[in-house]
């Protein structure tokens, strides 16, 4: 099967998207697939995806023209996007007689894959959120071969706007490769990052937005006091003050970005590690599949996670330990219940560890090629 995934990102990227996209486009290749990722050309780091994610094959990438003004405003990346697609309209045209050909893509937006319906051939989406019912999505959801959603709730809404069958759309939550994801001694991880052995450190790894949840950390950090230090791998001080528009307690210690290829060492430095949401952001509460929580689970770590409907798709109270979204007292509690008691935390953790078997990026992307050869024969 020739697979072309359209994704109208930056390649690579250090973002979560970009690791998301990469890391599925790898297994599918180690599944059997014969794919080719498409790509808009951008301004971006000259390594190899091999290089760059540390991957264990090559994905084959092809870059095609697109103004690269992504970045300058709302209107100058509809402008980009609207290159990209004419770019792929003109290379997906150019392939329409290829046999076993399928396009694959995923939702950068609610509109930049408008232009597959006009193609003849067969298409597939990796949906991140739900959509509204514009004129666009109907006629892209009415000639679509296959949806293939990150969480239930996303799937039923789609199911609810549009005319799309129920043996058409499955459910692939986010995944982890779980051959790098591994656990690490907590000794041998501090000892790497210079950490102290005896330093209590609640972890938090990603980017600083709004829509995490993360207003709560300085009240948060307050509270449980100064013998315990919120880290964050992921951004600096000065971008959470921005973002949240809140002074930052010194127990707060930011640790900057680093490498993907780093993350499992940072995670088994924590004594736990922390899943964020907010009940004020639907993407945050209903739609998200974070990787992190995939990530977290490979390492064996302690996890304490916001208490919503998308997290409790992946993680319950049999694995780990959940608090109120936005409330920084439930938080803080849950945070001095497993200092309190580190033998619970870490079964907790080691129950973890047993439920990531089931969700490497191997296993999705078997499901998804036997999802696309079930419609396809």
């Amino acid at each position: 099967m020739k697979l072309y995934y359209i994704a109208n990102f930056r390649m690579p990227s250090e973002r979560a998207h970009g690791i998301q996209v990469v890391k599925m486009c790898e297994a599918l290749i180690e599944s059997g697939a014969d794919l080719t990722l498409i790509v808009p050309r951008r301004k971006t780091d000259t390594r190899s995806l091999r290089e760059f994610y540390g991957l264990r094959v090559d994905v084959p990438k092809q870059v095609l023209f697109a103004f690269d003004w992504y970045t300058k405003g709302r209107i100058f990346y509809y402008i980009s996007s609207f290159s990209f697609m004419i770019s792929s309209f003109f290379f997906l045209w150019g392939k329409r007689n290829e046999k076993e050909l399928v396009v694959y893509t995923i939702d950068a937006d609610n509109w930049s894959y408008a232009h597959l319906p006009l193609i003849p051939l067969q298409y597939f989406c990796e949906m991140h959120g739900s959509k509204p019912c514009t004129l666009i999505n109907k006629l892209f959801f009415r000639r679509i071969s296959g949806v293939i959603t990150i969480n239930r709730f996303i799937k039923e809404s789609l199911l609810n706007r549009f005319s799309i069958s129920p043996e058409c759309i499955i459910v692939e939550h986010d995944a982890v490769d779980i051959t790098h994801f591994v656990p690490i001694p907590r000794a041998d991880a501090r000892n790497r990052l210079g950490i102290p052995y005896d330093q209590k450190l609640i972890l938090y790894v990603g980017r600083i937005l709004a829509w995490k949840g993360l207003e709560i950390l300085s009240e948060t950090a307050r509270a449980v006091g100064d013998t315990v230090t919120l880290g964050i791998v992921g951004g600096t001080r000065e971008q959470f003050v921005k973002v949240m528009g809140t002074d930052v307690p010194e127990n707060i210690i930011f640790y900057g970005g680093k490498d993907f290829i780093e993350m499992p060492v940072w995670i088994a430095a924590a004594d736990a590690v922390l899943l964020t949401s907010t009940a004020h952001n639907e993407t945050s509460y209903r739609w998200t599949s974070p990787m992190k929580a995939f990530e977290y689970m490979a390492c064996g770590a302690t996890i304490i996670a916001a208490d919503t409907p998308a997290i409790r798709e992946i993680v319950s109270a049999k694995n780990a330990y959940l608090y109120q979204p936005d409330d920084a007292n439930s938080l803080t509690q849950v945070i001095r219940t497993v200092l309190e008691d580190p033998q619970e935390a870490k079964r907790r953790g080691e129950a973890a560890l047993i439920a990531s078997r089931s969700c490497s990026w191997r296993g999705r992307a078997d499901r998804v090629l036997q999802f696309i050869g079930r419609i396809t024969q």
